[in-house]
């Protein structure tokens, strides 16, 4: 009688874990993070780079649970030239003889490797863009897209520097050389190039800024003479 009961307790007692393992639901699964898009973005906004210059991207990878935002960048355009690269970190380098008229950039979720974001820049010659291209010898300057905000180029203020000064009516300014963010130069409304420290060729200059609660961009290319 004794092992009856034994038993019998022994068999409600597994009974008890059985159920209270099936009744827990599974919250790592619940948990996980999922993605559903990966936006691709290009420093202030820029359409457009010059050959044989540099263009900094970014992305942003949206979902639930906070996805990471780690992608893989790759460069998605057939038959580009071999020295057309992008980085780990999302800086495209254009080769100076490219020849495509475009390319595609991809941005990949380390997450999920089935969701992935393209942008597409278009690519501009050596020469100035849209706009009229102004400057001094050792520097020109000319507006490659978006909105008009340089309003003088200085050269004789501090010898051996150019002083690229924006319209003083907006506010807010950031300043990328080459597609990278000049920290130093946050909310200053001009630019100084210092041409000492400068390797001559092709340099691109992005400016963003706000007036009357508008946010304004425009990217321009200069051209360093030694």
């Amino acid at each position: 009688m004794k092992n009856k009961v034994k038993v019998f307790g022994i068999i409600i007692f597994a009974m008890i874990i059985g159920f209270s393992l099936t009744a827990c639901p599974d919250s790592s699964s619940k948990d996980s993070p999922t993605v559903t898009s990966v936006t691709v973005s290009a420093a202030g906004g820029a359409t457009s780079v010059a050959k044989g210059s540099n263009l900094q991207f970014s992305a942003v990878v949206a979902g639930s649970n906070k996805p990471g935002q780690g992608v893989t960048w790759s460069i998605d355009t057939a038959s580009k030239n071999a020295g057309t690269t992008i980085n780990a970190d999302g800086l495209l380098t254009v080769a100076a003889a490219e020849t495509q008229t475009s390319l595609t950039i991809r941005a990949t979720s380390k997450v999920n490797t089935s969701k992935f974001g393209t942008a597409n820049v278009s690519v501009t010659t050596s020469g100035p863009g849209p706009g009229q291209e102004q400057g001094t010898e050792e520097l020109s300057v000319g507006m490659i897209s978006g909105d008009e905000i340089i309003a003088s180029i200085d050269k004789d203020t501090t010898p051996g520097s150019i002083i690229v000064k924006a319209d003083s009516s907006h506010t807010g300014f950031k300043w990328y050389k080459d597609g990278i963010l000049v920290t130093d130069s946050n909310g200053k409304s001009q630019f100084i190039i210092d041409l000492a420290a400068e390797t001559a060729g092709q340099h691109t200059l992005t400016v963003e800024a706000v007036k009357d609660e508008r946010p304004y961009a425009s990217t321009y290319f200069y051209r360093v003479a030694k």
